[in-house]
């Protein structure tokens, strides 16, 4: 069978090399760089940013262990390019799987014309079926905004650190840049129109988080409607409207982060779209016969792991199975220090349903490790049902990002509380703190005052 894949992102790369273990001829378009915005403009390159911010944060405590150790000085062209090698190396390693797999690629712009029927180069090529990945953007912000505003791809390509930045948006991406530039140095506002950061996330655990980012000195507006963003001499301005009153402030640069959108285009003359995205069912099917869709450009949580998984499911359909797409538990990270992570129910969403709930929190003030190791902010809280299942989880600090594929697994398992209890977890491991919330449902606070 002959495959075509638009859009060489995480849901496009993966997909062509899945199809192409299965046997099929594969066609990948990709008018920029194989790996989309997560290995090139996203996820890898802000995380060794990330990292290398960890470092620098480590250094500046390390003397209340004893240690004596002092920040000289910061290149920032050489921490940039510690960043972009992370993502060259990667990049390079899926082009040799591409290649090693026989994907055909193409470097070009491409463009569905009919079912099977894609163009690029001013030629057309014809296919069995066509998967659609093309991605997603920096959404335009509904206000006035000056020229040289920064999306995350100019954060990402800064020149230089700013003395000062303010960001637009409170969700990951805001999130994420404010403790990277922080950490550097900059003085760091972020304005965001709810009334907390991470909307959509657990408030109570999104508060905690925003309170260690507050001790590092990240500056929080909550609440606010940003309505104009000016810049005059290369300071620019942001209006706001906070309460009822009007003002201003005042920043070397400004970054919006108010999420993003989709890149279709083109498509919408020939496909259905839903709330602005490619709409498709659980077997990733769009309305045209034959077309597929998966990644940022159907919507959902425009996570590359979410879109290895929808591409994964698209490629699996278009060679006869019947797979459907589960993003139940999906693992949700911010990889600030501390990390947040979260999969399953919040808290919110349980109220606003109707259903029984008890909450379980085990703080890394309880954890051995976490002592040891002096990494005691925040903790764990886990949602059971009345019968143990687990409904949600979300940890902040620890290995956080690492820890929460447990609860994953285990709810997509229906482990129950009982069953994590008698579970033997290494110790000491910050994993451990999992266990202990499960112990606490069953009163049986070993460590904690909980149950």
């Amino acid at each position: 069978m002959r495959i075509g894949i638009i859009g060489g992102g995480p849901a496009g790369y993966s997909s062509a090399l899945l199809a192409g273990i299965l046997g099929n001829q594969v066609v990948l378009f990709e008018e920029d760089t194989v790996g989309g915005v997560c290995l090139n403009r996203g996820c890898i390159p802000v995380k060794a940013l990330i990292k290398v911010a960890h470092g620098l944060n480590t250094v500046k405590k390390i003397e209340t262990s004893g240690i004596k150790a002092e920040v000289t000085g910061i290149d920032w062209e050489k921490v940039k390019k510690t960043s972009q090698l992370a993502s060259r190396r990667l990049v390079a390693g899926v082009q040799n799987l591409l290649k090693k797999r026989k994907v055909e690629v193409i470097n070009a712009h491409a463009e569905l014309k009919d079912s099977g029927v894609v163009v690029a180069n001013g030629k057309e090529y014809t296919f069995d079926k066509v998967l659609v990945s093309t991605g997603s953007r920096p959404r335009i912000p509904p206000f006035r905004v000056a020229k040289n505003v920064w999306t995350s791809d100019d954060a990402l390509n800064a020149k230089e650190i700013p003395e000062s930045i303010g960001i637009i948006g409170g969700g990951v991406i805001g999130i994420e840049f404010a403790y990277i530039f922080r950490s550097f140095g900059s003085q760091v506002t972020i304005y965001e129109i709810m009334d907390e950061i991470l909307p959509g996330e657990d408030k109570e655990m999104a508060s905690s988080l925003r309170k260690e980012m507050e001790k590092i000195g990240v500056k929080f507006k909550l609440g606010v409607m940003v309505n104009e963003i000016t810049e005059r001499k290369g300071t620019f301005t942001i209006k706001y409207t906070d309460g009822g009153k009007e003002s201003a402030d005042k920043y070397s640069r400004v970054l919006v982060a108010i999420g993003r959108e989709v890149v279709a285009d083109g498509l919408s003359d020939l496909i259905e779209m839903e709330n602005g995205f490619i709409k498709v069912n659980r077997m990733m099917e769009t309305t045209m016969k034959n077309v597929y869709a998966a990644g940022d450009c159907t919507g959902g949580q425009l996570l590359a792991h979410t879109a290895y998984h929808e591409g994964e499911i698209a490629v699996f359909n278009m060679n006869g199975r019947n797979e459907k797409v589960n993003e139940t538990y999906v693992p949700r990270v911010i990889y600030t220090k501390p990390e947040f992570a979260a999969c399953g129910e919040t808290e919110e969403r349980l109220k606003e349903k109707g259903v029984d709930y008890q909450k379980e929190f085990f703080p890394f003030t309880g954890n051995g490790r976490a002592i040891a190791e002096s990494e005691t902010r925040g903790g764990i809280k886990m949602l059971f049902d009345t019968n143990g299942k687990i409904l949600g989880g979300a940890i902040l600090g620890g290995y956080a990002s690492e820890m929460i594929h447990i609860i994953c697994v285990s709810m997509k398992n229906g482990v129950t509380a009982r069953e994590l209890f008698h579970t033997i977890f290494a110790h000491p491991t910050y994993s451990e703190t999992i266990k202990e919330a499960a112990a606490q449902f069953l009163h049986l606070p070993l460590h904690g005052d909980g149950g």
